[in-house]
């Protein structure tokens, strides 16, 4: 069953991290909390900005809006982080290799360094193949880890619509297959993280999700979990802000010869029409503006640029 998506979420690509399909937190060896993930993916963050990863702690805080980071807790979620490790199954499915996702990170007056382990390079600088584009600015917005998890698994699997699960797969991909009450109690499970996952992903994301149980009996053996994803609007980039203002300027720098251009009533209420568009199309621009919106700016702004200078042209 596929459901109607009327979603439109405005996509940030200068809060985003692009990471391959085997480096999503789902298939982490280990469950993190919310700011041990905020972490992870910070660290990737700076990584593909700078090509190192160090950052200073207020950084990170000013970017996920988490206050005060005190170097205890620091410690506490470095340790998390550091025993990451990425797990490589082959097809004989008897067969694995396990790859520290770091080697080793520093932490001093307030600056991280982590150094991650050169295999795991490829995984976020050399893409090539599948890989997943995490907006950090929609996976701040959850309060759950088991979120994160879900949200990543989604997104590595596009292309589907729904997939069944057995109970045991489900904890894993969660990340909670050694938590003794959500292995023994089925209810718990659901309440404490499938049902909380799939209400913050419906409340933040692109993402309509939904699930059947699959039943053995009246034993709950399994899950079938559906989504749908809605419309994803990118942000304009900076070159397209860029040539905003420069067609703007350009048209309001020779505004005056415009306006002495036009010879007739009629010629004038034109000039001053167009020089009104122009100015509105600038108040309109603004950090919040899509890559559509503005390449209707764009189109606007250069069809009024070449009017006004064929009207120029005419009068000379």
């Amino acid at each position: 069953m596929h459901r109607r998506n009327d979603k439109e979420i405005i996509a940030n690509n200068k809060n985003s991290i692009i990471k391959s399909n085997e480096l999503s937190i789902a298939e982490m060896n280990k469950g993190l909390t919310t700011v041990q993930a905020q972490l992870l993916s910070f660290s990737i963050y700076t990584m593909q900005q700078n090509g190192v990863t160090t950052f200073n702690k207020h950084e990170f805080e000013k970017h996920f809006n988490i206050g005060r980071y005190n170097s205890v807790q620091a410690e506490k979620d470095s340790n998390a982080v550091m025993d990451l490790k990425l797990t490589s199954r082959y097809k004989d499915d008897k067969s694995f290799k396990l790859t520290n996702v770091f080697m080793d990170m520093r932490y001093e007056n307030g600056r991280f360094t982590f150094r991650w382990h050169p295999d795991l390079i490829e995984h976020i600088l050399e893409l090539k193949e599948k890989f997943i584009v995490t907006d950090l600015s929609i996976t701040t917005k959850f309060k759950s880890f088991y979120s994160w998890r879900l949200y990543e698994f989604l997104n590595a699997h596009f292309g589907y619509w729904f997939i069944s699960f057995s109970k045991e797969e489900l904890l894993e991909i969660f990340g909670v297959s050694d938590v003794k009450s959500y292995v023994t109690n089925t209810a718990k499970f659901r309440q404490g993280v499938l049902d909380v996952a799939v209400k913050e992903i419906n409340e933040h994301s692109e993402f309509d999700v939904w699930y059947d149980t699959l039943k053995d009996g009246r034993i709950i053996n399994g899950y079938r979990i559906h989504w749908s994803v809605g419309k994803r609007e990118e942000l304009a980039s900076d070159e397209q802000i860029a040539y905003i203002k420069e067609l703007y300027d350009n048209i309001m720098n020779n505004a005056g010869l415009f306006v002495a251009s036009a010879s007739t009533t009629e010629d004038i209420i034109d000039v001053q029409s167009k020089i009104r568009a122009v100015k509105k199309i600038n108040e309109e621009t603004n950090i919040d503006t899509t890559k559509s919106e503005a390449d209707q700016y764009i189109k606007r702004l250069k069809a009024h640029f070449k009017t006004l200078n064929k009207m120029a042209e005419r009068a000379s």
